[in-house]
């Protein structure tokens, strides 16, 4: 309980959210374990020999969405589905560096982001009572974090993959993706290789997450929104009128209680104009993301692994057997089980902070009146 207070006061003082597709990191580590535990088919065969390469880029590739994953989440699905699967596969051919980038775009979707939106995430919702725009993040970056503590060479073999050797290989396979993309009325009049360029310097570099955040304000559910409100509402006004009076030890300290919220809500506006937000939303969220209950890591790495072998058996008919990659459902189930506990949580929150204001009117010392 004390977990899920502290990160649900978290998720009260920031006015914007983010997503994160699970990292980069992360891709890389699966697919390996992938490529040395499978038995040879033909698609291992392409995937994890000389193409390698191609293979992760795909992985990578496919997330060029995920910006959109709450303004415009069609786009995010279109680009996580069996369909496009299919269709970079035909689009493909007998090439075998183009095969093995739209197998990695398939694996991502069947190994990595079906086990982590359908069984990995929603769990730590249910049991934070964190907002999917939050907990999705956090639960994601955690993963990643442990998988770079136990190799940290991870990201630099990851940015040798995709720099190649003239630092820029990802765009070897930029067209091709534009190609298939744009055959659907979603993506043709998308400038579909700035987005890819943005990913990739945010994904190769030292940064251990990827670094591009948004505002999305507009998804935070309501009892968020009402609870933010009337923190902001009682902090401004009750300081106005503290200042405004003559102050003893209790009123000082409530000034710098009140002052807490005032500064990280400010702070998240600036964030969100300047083009800071993320990064200071991972000041925030690095602390989190150890105390998160997250459970046993492995045992859903061990799915993904699972899943990756198969895909690598059966190839893209095994993406009709997989869960929706998105988890739509199973997400806004897990973040649904938290409502209750989040409007009872806030309340708590405005009704001591109120306490505390109308403790400090009460026995303010008086001011002083003007004698005629």
């Amino acid at each position: 309980m004390k977990k899920g207070f502290f990160l649900f006061a978290i998720a009260i003082i920031l006015t914007t959210s983010l997503v994160l597709a699970s990292n980069p990191q992360h891709h890389l580590y699966i697919s390996e374990r992938v490529c040395t535990e499978s038995n040879p088919t033909q698609i291992q065969q392409i995937a994890c020999g000389e193409n390698f390469d191609a293979f992760i880029m795909g992985n990578i590739f496919i997330d060029h969405t995920v910006p959109k994953y709450f303004t415009e989440f069609v786009k995010y699905s279109n680009s996580h589905s069996p369909s496009l699967c299919q269709q970079l596969i035909n689009l493909a051919g007998t090439d075998p560096r183009k095969l093995a980038f739209s197998y990695g775009a398939c694996f991502h979707q069947a190994s990595i982001d079906t086990i982590s939106h359908n069984i990995y995430v929603p769990p730590i919702l249910q049991k934070t009572a964190l907002t999917n725009a939050m907990g999705h993040a956090l639960a994601e970056e955690a993963a990643n974090d442990i998988l770079l503590e136990r190799d940290p060479q991870l990201r630099n073999r990851l940015n040798e993959l995709l720099r190649g050797q003239n630092g820029i290989a990802f765009e070897e396979f930029n067209g091709f993706y534009k190609t298939a993309l744009q055959q659907n009325p979603l993506f043709q009049d998308e400038n579909i290789d700035a987005n890819i360029d943005f990913l990739m310097t945010q994904v190769i570099g030292s940064g251990s997450r990827y670094e591009h955040g948004f505002g999305s304000a507009f998804v935070i559910p309501l009892e968020i929104w009402l609870v933010m409100g009337l923190v902001l509402l009682i902090t401004v006004i009750s300081s106005m009128i503290i200042l405004f009076r003559r102050k003893n030890l209790l009123n000082w300290i409530t000034l710098v209680i009140l002052l807490i919220p005032i500064i990280f809500i400010g702070l998240a506006i600036y964030g969100l104009f300047s083009g800071n937000l993320f990064t200071m939303y991972q000041t925030i969220s690095a602390p989190i993301t150890n105390i998160l209950p997250i459970g046993n890591i492995d045992d859903h790495i061990d799915l993904q692994v699972q899943n990756g072998i198969a895909f690598f058996n059966q190839g893209s008919s095994f993406m009709t057997q997989v869960d929706d990659p998105t988890g739509i459902e199973s997400l806004k189930a897990g973040e649904d089980a938290g409502k209750t506990l989040r409007w009872i949580v806030g309340m708590i929150i405005v009704l001591l902070l109120g306490g505390l204001v109308a403790l400090n009117i009460f026995f303010s010392p008086k001011n002083n009146k003007k004698r005629d």
